[in-house]
């Protein structure tokens, strides 16, 4: 008998998240989301270096955005790249 269904076996999964602040944990957010999609068998993707716009918004584990007090801020070229 196989525990668990078939239906994310090879499917691409991807995280992002947003924090109040430069320091609010958002790679340990990420990382910590991708922890149930290995034993589903999903395919996880990040950003990679090579994605210049990286520098400015997210991290290399998946997109994220900074609000707190700046939530009705537009969001910026930058972070819709890397997402």
């Amino acid at each position: 008998m196989i525990y668990g269904g078939k239906a994310l076996i090879g499917k691409v999964g991807a995280v992002f998240t947003i924090a109040a602040s430069v320091h609010g944990g958002q790679e340990t957010t990420a990382v910590s989301i991708m922890f149930p999609m290995l034993p589903h068998g999903m395919i996880l993707v990040g950003v990679p270096y090579s994605v210049a716009k990286l520098i400015g918004s997210g991290s290399p584990y998946g997109p994220s955005r900074i609000v707190g007090s700046l939530s009705t801020k537009k969001i910026e070229e930058a972070d819709i790249k890397v997402a």
